[in-house]
């Protein structure tokens, strides 16, 4: 603390808050939770919608009750789409219309001290944290990555530091953690929903697959060679 008793800046960053450093904020967290939600996020919305799509045209194909096909079909095509929706870039894209608008990015300032995490942005955000919020840790190329209370995700770009030796800044954060190893079980669910959703995918093309062979056998369509 100075003469005053205010706690003095150890690390200070300053840059610019836009689409390109949301979107590598959400692409790679520190967690590997989110990691994991993300790779299969990847998989699970185009499959489902590829799956919704296909359900619908079966109705063409095998004459089932309209009803089922609509909702199932329906059900998997909107499913898709949340997940669409939660792409790292399409988060990007609405977070920094929501808070630049037109602008497009703003000026963002963080301050660490011996207790405190203080975030402030041009746009009239501030907000503060201890570390014992922080509950995971990793850093890359161009940053390091946290995340704050097994939920929010926080970038600080190493060359923009305008206080502080940025080299020394890793074993700060990890001397005052105290969370770390806390596993959100939001995320949790949604990991165990998405590969349920994909086995459930996989079942059903397996169904429709040997529908399909029946039909042809059905149909007489098949010739014996032999």
């Amino acid at each position: 603390m100075d003469n005053n008793g205010q706690n003095i800046p150890l690390f200070e960053v300053d840059y610019d808050f836009d689409r390109e450093h949301v979107t590598k904020m959400f692409k790679y967290p520190a967690s590997k939770l989110f990691r994991i939600q993300n790779v299969l996020r990847y998989i699970v919305a185009p499959l489902s919608l590829v799956s919704g799509l296909i359900i619908l045209f079966s109705y063409f194909f095998f004459r089932l009750d309209l009803i089922v096909v609509l909702y199932a079909g329906f059900m998997f095509i909107l499913f898709s789409v949340l997940e669409f929706l939660r792409f790292p870039e399409m988060i990007a894209r609405r977070i920094i219309k929501r808070d630049t608008g037109a602008k497009g990015s703003m000026r963002c300032h963080y301050t660490f001290d011996d207790t405190f995490v203080y975030l402030w942005s041009e746009r009239g955000v501030n907000t503060s944290f201890t570390y014992e919020h922080i509950t995971s840790f990793a850093e890359d190329a161009e940053a390091f990555i946290m995340t704050i209370d097994s939920i929010n995700l926080l970038r600080v770009p190493k060359f923009m530091f305008t206080n502080g030796d940025p080299n020394r800044f890793a074993d700060f954060i990890k001397s005052r953690m105290s969370g770390k190893g806390k596993v959100s079980v939001r995320t949790v669910i949604s990991i165990i929903m998405m590969i349920f959703l994909i086995f459930t995918i996989l079942v059903m093309f397996a169904v429709l697959f040997f529908m399909v062979f029946a039909k042809i056998i059905e149909s007489g369509t098949v010739v014996n060679i032999a």
